[in-house]
Order: C-alpha cells, then structure tokens, then sequence
C-alpha cells in the first residue's frame, strides 16, 4: 500500500512537472514572439538599427497608403481618367507581401541614408526634407515623403525632382 502511495505521488509530481515545463515552453514562446524578436534588428545600415517593430509599423502605414492610392485611383477611374495601370500596379504590391516588405526595408534605407547624410553635412533634416517635399508633391505638409516617393515610383520621383532643379535654374538665372 505504501509502495503504491509513493508511484502515485511520484506519477503526480511527474505530471506537475511536464504541466509547469508546458507552460514555462509556452510563456517563453509567448515572450520572444510579442517582445524580444521585436527588438530584434530587420537591417543595419551605418551602424544604426531597424528593429521588427519599426519594420513592421512601416508595412501597415505602407499599406495604408496603397490601399488610399488605390481608392484615389478608382475614383479618378470615375471621371474617365484612365488608371487601369496604376491600379494593376498598386493592386499587385498589395497582393505580394514580399515585394511589400522589399519596398519597405528600401523606403527605410533611403530615409535613413539620407537622414545620415544630412547630419554628415551638419544640415537640419527637416527644412532638408522639405524641400524634397516640395519638389515631389509640390506641397510643404504631405503624406510621409519617402512612401510617397515609393507610391510615386523611381522614374516618377526623378522625374520631379529634375523638374525642380530646371526651375531652380530657371530662377537663379533670372535673379542674377
């Protein structure tokens, strides 16, 4: 009767033990799934980090704007504006993931090498900002310029920008 006793309460603190075990596995899982990978660097560039978080909120805004140029887009449709292609081209982004988070991780290198860049110069980077701002959407207060940028494309984005140089030029010859 004691033998049986013992095996029971060993039987006992062996089930215990796997439950307690269970749950140590699983608040771990917990834990490294919803705050540590989230510190974990995505990229470095010039020794400064992209973390999980910053990546991941940088998708759901990027996202957000595509989704609203999408919905722009279907409503220029509206008034005959031909569109079919933008709305392709935004519609494909969205539907891969990959190429979303591709363009992203781009979006943030660009920003950040330029914020570098500024600060190498000793240049402040808002009002350097700005004027990017102004020569791609041609406003001061704009959606955030390097996923508008991203929205606009590469060849767009070039586009404007030497479309604001010629100007530039323009009127600094005529001042002189």
């Amino acid at each position: 009767l004691e033998r049986e006793r013992q095996q029971a309460r060993l039987a006992r603190w062996i089930a215990l033990g796997g439950i307690v075990l269970v749950a140590l596995i699983i608040g771990y899982g917990y834990l490294n799934l919803n705050y540590l990978q989230l510190n974990d660097p995505v990229m470095t560039i010039n020794g400064q980090d992209v973390s999980t978080k910053e990546f991941q909120e940088r998708v759901q805004v990027q996202r957000l704007i595509l989704l609203n140029e999408y919905q722009n887009l279907q409503f220029q449709q509206n008034f005959g504006l031909d569109t079919t292609q933008q709305m392709q081209s935004v519609a494909f982004t969205l539907q891969n993931p990959t190429l979303l988070g591709q363009q992203t991780l781009d979006n943030l290198k660009t920003e950040i090498l330029v914020r570098q860049q500024a600060e190498k110069m000793g240049i402040k980077v808002g009002p350097f900002l700005t004027s990017f701002r102004v020569a791609i959407t041609g406003k001061t207060i704009s959606p955030p310029l390097f996923e508008s940028m991203v929205v606009l494309g590469r060849d767009e984005t070039i586009l404007r920008l030497r479309n604001a140089m010629k100007i530039l030029q323009a009127y600094a010859l005529q001042t002189v």
